[in-house]
């Protein structure tokens, strides 16, 4: 039986709880705690060997005074690849209330990241823009693609 804890899917259902919760709240937390780690070296402008070699992705392409940006990003992109799909979990694929949320989250993330201004370059700041726009944008689209299929 499918919906059983036991034997080999049992296994496997607890083997994925334990990886989801590891993405979901061990990696934020990892970056947060070696951002905050760093973050006197980068406040201060002597760039130390870890600030450098190990942890460079995470603030290199901000401002200094907005280093945990990433861990911002990263939330967001979990929340909207992985835990939207606990949204309605019995009805949540034949509903539009996951791209609703979707669209809503996006929508806060773009007011966040127009007053923030968080990139250090002007080309990344517009295409993150861009990017955020046009995911609001499949958001949109997957709602009147299912208005339409609803009415067929």
């Amino acid at each position: 039986e499918l919906g059983s804890n036991t034997g080999a899917y049992g296994t496997i259902f607890t083997f994925f709880w334990i990886l989801l919760s590891i993405w979901v709240i061990f990696v934020p937390m990892a970056f947060f705690a070696l951002l905050k780690y760093i973050s006197p070296s980068l406040e201060s402008g002597s760039i130390t060997f870890l600030a450098d070699a190990a942890c460079r992705f995470l603030w290199h392409d901000y401002n200094t005074s907005i280093w945990f940006w990433d861990i911002i990003d990263t939330m967001r992109k979990i929340f909207l690849t992985g835990i939207i799909i606990f949204i309605d979990i019995e009805n949540g694929s034949n509903k539009m209330l996951r791209l609703a949320v979707a669209i809503v989250v996006s929508l806060l993330y773009m007011s966040i990241l127009l007053a923030f201004r968080p990139y250090k370059r002007q080309d990344d700041y517009y295409f993150a823009l861009l990017s955020n726009l046009l995911l609001i944008c499949c958001f949109a689209v997957g709602i009147i693609l299912k208005l339409c299929s609803e009415e067929a």
